[in-house]
């Protein structure tokens, strides 16, 4: 029988439809079950990428609970080769409700990936959200995470006790051991307040002992040479702490770095002239950090050459031909420059000041300094992160003030905000009204007050006012001008707008501070927040040296340089951090250490320690009580889930 064509065409037709039809709940994917059974044995090997690949390919052919299953299972494996940004993706096309399995591996991902952007708060709700029944390994997973979520609160006793209590699900000493690093880890997030604060109410022995070696950790973190006396007294306390093992071996490792010294040290300072004062400061503390050490077979033997008898270059030479194996200094910008530019040697250095911008140090070459521009970009990154975008600057018409002022204009621009004018005052001047009003404009609004009341040809009543397009002023100033500034500011109906200054305006030993009065500024941790051991440091200098009391934060400054000296010699800074006394100190691509510094507001004549604007623990509004549960005991026998 013949068929007719048209009748062929016509059948051909229908079966691919059918063909189509029956693949359109795959997408093409003819068997999803062998995709995904090849999806899981490649999970087993670890290749976590091309499994997300074929998870993904199976979500896009599929729907309803499936396609749940399948995106759930790709970020799973996105999270475990490290592309968290894809993982976050394939979880926000889950569309649910889920359950079982899906929902356990749903929420534990989420939780993590919360804590990844340091969302604690949001963690603990996906954590709420996990079935009773979990296996061990996710019940190990989950009190992780809890842990982790408690540090990232500041609350540090909860997350040692999550911790702890992760210890049942975990098999061997190898998983205990990890364990106790993530409690250690856990505790370097949190500040020592935090920390000193649960350590005051806590009952738990094991949990007291975590805290207190903690805080033993962070006190020595600006002063490591009394480490090792602390860990001994510490360990007195404690005999049978679990953290006395192999964690505690590689704490007390770690901070060998920083009392790890070279034989000799050289230290280029103009100790004659009239930079004489500001180097004899930066020796003492150089000195002090030196005589810290108590184990005296550490220390280095310390040379000084004064820079102004010998000039930079001849000094340099003559401490390497003296067989210094790292040299410190010298100090002034003029002098760093002429030791970079002629640099015949491989000898590691730290020099006290920064190169022009712009200028190319050569191999070894460190630079340190306590650059007020760098202070003026810090004011500007904090404004900016208090949500204020539009302001004033007033200025000393100086090169100093040019050069802060700069600074913050630019600091301000890449913040996306907007310096709108600035005024430079004279600092010989007694009187700022007339500077101040013009910055207002206030000026502007007495004209128009003239103006209108010539016009209409009677009185007026009236009083002036100033622009209101700015949301703070930023304040140059040293102390005694500031001191004068700030109340006539107030006088000129600025009282409202926020004042942000640098270090440069406080001073301790000055009277009258009171007239700072909410004023907001940068400095280190040796002006506005000293530890025990700066408070003594402070007290033994305005006994013995009372003539430095005014140039503490050059004393702070020398003290940090001795103690970055065994990191940078032996290359082990990287990328880490170190609580120094004039900062937070961190190495930079261009080998300059740079400083993140603390905030305070003045307040009856004192700085008052502000919070910071990032994992800012001291904010209770930071943290929802209602989803921050206290850790279980450890007989407590329950699943992780609510």
């Amino acid at each position: 029988m013949q068929v007719n064509g048209t009748i062929m065409k016509g059948c051909l037709i229908l079966i691919a439809a059918l063909l189509l039809a029956s693949c359109a709940g795959t997408g093409g994917v003819r068997d999803p079950s062998r995709l995904s059974a090849q999806a899981t044995r490649l999970e087993q090997r670890g290749n976590y990428q091309r499994a997300a690949t074929l998870y993904l390919r199976l979500a896009q052919s599929t729907r309803g609970s499936d396609r749940d299953r399948y995106l759930v299972a790709a970020a799973f494996d996105l999270y475990q080769s490290g592309e968290d940004e894809r993982a976050l993706d394939a979880l926000r096309r889950v569309t649910g409700p889920l359950q079982g399995n899906v929902l356990r591996r749903w929420a534990l991902l989420s939780a993590s990936l919360a804590l990844l952007r340091h969302e604690p708060v949001a963690a603990v709700e996906f954590l709420g959200q996990l079935p009773l029944q979990l296996t061990h390994e996710d019940q190990a997973w989950a009190y992780l995470l809890r842990g982790k979520s408690s540090f990232q609160l500041g609350q540090p006793a909860s997350g040692i006790g999550f911790l702890i209590y992760r210890e049942n699900w975990l098999k061997d000493d190898n998983a205990r051991d990890n364990n106790q690093q993530e409690i250690w880890n856990g505790l370097q997030q949190v500040p020592l307040q935090a920390i000193q604060d649960d350590l005051a109410d806590a009952e738990d022995p094991l949990v007291a002992g975590w805290l207190n070696l903690a805080a033993t950790a962070k006190l020595a973190d600006r002063n490591p040479f009394l480490f090792k006396t602390a860990i001994a007294i510490w360990r007195s306390h404690y005999p049978d702490h679990p953290a006395i093992g192999p964690l505690l071996l590689r704490v007390i490792e770690a901070y060998r770095v920083f009392t790890d010294y070279p034989q000799q040290v050289a230290l280029l300072l103009p100790l004659s002239g009239r930079r004489q004062s500001a180097a004899t400061a930066v020796r003492e503390g150089f000195m002090a950090a030196h005589f810290q050490q108590t184990d005296i077979s550490l220390r280095p033997d310390i040379r000084i050459y004064d820079v102004s008898k010998l000039g930079p270059e001849q000094a340099y030479r003559l401490a390497i031909v003296e067989g210094a194996d790292f040299v410190v200094g010298p100090l002034t910008r003029p002098a760093v420059a002429s030791v970079a530019e002629n640099k015949v040697s491989q000898i590691k250095t730290l020099a006290l000041n920064f190169l022009e911008r712009g200028s190319d140090a050569p191999d070894g070459f460190y630079q340190f300094a306590l650059d007020p521009e760098d202070e003026a970009r810090a004011v500007a990154r904090r404004i900016a992160g208090q949500g204020l975008t539009r302001g004033l600057a007033l200025v000393p018409n100086n090169d100093w003030g040019m050069r802060l002022v700069r600074a913050f204009r630019d600091e301000m621009q890449v913040q996306g905000g907007e310096l709108l004018d600035y005024l430079a005052y004279d600092v010989g001047a007694q009187d700022f009204s007339s500077t101040i009003t013009r910055l207002l404009m206030l000026t502007d609004s007495r004209a128009r007050r003239s103006r209108l009341q010539s016009t209409l040809g009677v009185p007026l009543k009236f009083e002036p006012r100033r622009r209101q397009d700015t949301e703070f002023i930023f304040l140059a100033a040293r102390p005694a001008q500031g001191r004068q500034i700030r109340p006539q500011l107030k006088f000129h109906y600025a009282a409202d707008l926020p004042v942000f200054s640098t270090s440069a305006i406080f001073s301790p030993d000055t009277a009258n501070n009171s007239l700072l009065n909410g004023v907001s500024f940068a400095d280190m941790p040796w002006m506005i927040d000293p530890d025990l051991l700066q408070g003594q440091l402070s007290d033994a200098i305005g006994r013995v040296w009372p003539s430095l009391a005014a140039r503490g934060r050059l004393f702070a400054m020398g003290f940090d340089a001795y103690r970055m000296v065994p990191m940078l010699h032996r290359g082990s800074f990287g990328d880490q951090q170190v609580l120094g006394m004039t900062g937070t100190l961190w190495l930079d691509s261009d080998r300059r250490i740079r400083r993140d510094l603390e905030w305070a507001e003045i307040s009856g004549g004192e700085p008052r320690l502000l919070p910071g604007l990032i994992d800012d623990f001291s904010d209770p509004g930071m943290i929802d009580s209602s989803v921050v549960a206290e850790p279980p005991t450890a007989d407590d026998d329950q699943s992780f889930g609510n």
